[in-house]
């Protein structure tokens, strides 16, 4: 059996104290990725950011994956505003290394739709260049 790696994955809500994001930087060599799920009643924009300022100016280069909750009452149609709305503008300036959407438990979105939509954020900003082609050959 293998052992363990003793890496992390270090959740984060855009309302860090300036030490406890020392805190990071400092296990920066720790980390593995950073998911920035920003709290309610802060604004996704200006917490991502302060992190991602943050994360410059100590040379940091740790991976910052934008978690995303879906709000309930969201239709399908308006999943990609959303989502555009919570996460496409970071990711189109180059702030983020991924996404994750994560729908409310009633949600309508089935996998391959929720799938679709967020490889066609990730194509929009630039982040994805094609999209994935499968062949199947006899």
């Amino acid at each position: 059996q293998p052992a363990p790696s003793g890496r992390l994955a270090v959740t984060v809500d855009g309302s860090e104290s300036d030490a406890q994001l020392d805190a990071l930087a400092a296990k920066a060599a720790d980390v593995d990725v950073v998911m920035l799920e920003v709290a309610p009643g802060l604004s996704r924009l200006h917490a991502s950011r302060r992190l991602f300022a943050f994360l410059k100016g100590c040379g940091s280069e740790l991976s910052v994956v934008h978690q995303v909750r879906v709000s309930e009452g969201t239709a399908k149609d308006e999943l990609a505003l959303y989502l555009g709305m919570q996460a496409g503008a970071l990711l189109g300036d180059g702030l983020g290394d991924g996404l994750i959407v994560e729908p409310y438990q009633a949600g309508d979105f089935d996998l391959n739709y929720l799938r679709e939509t967020s490889f066609a954020l990730l194509q929009g900003s630039r982040m994805r260049n094609t999209k994935t082609e499968f062949v199947s050959c006899p």
